[in-house]
């Protein structure tokens, strides 16, 4: 009996422990709903997390959003990779926020638009974007997203990996990018909190356990 309570606890634990990102992903740190408290600035960088083995990488884009009850833009900077000549600089002039709380054009590029980095492994920084934080701010926990990924249509960002276009697919919730192949590209998002799971699941293995023992 005790093996198979062992057993059903491993299973469920393997289940709540499984990462939601494939191979390879693209993540906000930090992430989540950040404590502000006392903090005057607030800075995130957008990463390109490799597979295992590498992989080529060339141009991308993406856009984000932000809580505005919170944060004011401040500036970015583009760290990898850059437009390739004058005349793509001014049709893709680089992070503007004609909405307040949407932040679109972080992109760049190689040239021509099919070159890559061959066998880039580990993190690569695609951009730094910095706050201002709001002031009266006296905590950050409200529940929202400090910063997310646009996923709103497949124009708001796309990377080219593999050789492959990965576009942000809009049937997805924000915090998640899907390719228009078959493998996934994620975005890293902050876990559930698992305590409340874990209390019920507790909860579930006593009182199978002690209906066990009334049965004995």
């Amino acid at each position: 009996m005790k093996k198979i309570v062992v057993l059903l606890l491993i299973a469920l634990m393997a289940v709540l422990g499984a990462s939601q990102a494939t191979a390879f992903n693209v993540e906000i740190v930090p992430q989540g709903n950040i404590d502000l408290t006392g903090q005057t600035t607030f800075m995130v960088d957008v990463l390109f997390n490799a597979d295992t083995g590498g992989n080529t990488f060339g141009n991308w884009q993406f856009s984000l959003f932000y809580d505005t009850s919170e944060l004011i833009w401040n500036s970015s900077n583009t760290v990898y990779g850059a437009m390739p000549s004058p005349l793509l600089t001014g049709l893709f002039p680089g992070p503007t926020e004609t909405t307040l709380g949407h932040i679109t054009n972080f992109n760049a590029g190689k040239f021509p638009p099919t070159a890559v980095d061959a066998n880039v492994t580990g993190s690569l920084l695609l951009a730094t974007v910095a706050f201002d934080v709001a002031s009266g701010i006296n905590s950050a926990y409200d529940g929202l997203l400090d910063v997310r990924f646009d996923t709103t249509s497949t124009s708001a960002g796309g990377f080219t990996i593999d050789s492959t276009a990965y576009f942000m697919d809009p049937t997805h919730p924000s915090g998640n990018i899907m390719p228009v192949a078959a493998n996934s590209l994620d975005v890293a998002v902050v876990p559930e909190p698992i305590s409340s799971t874990l209390f019920l699941i507790g909860g579930a293995t006593l009182g199978f356990r002690r209906f066990v023992r009334r049965k004995k």
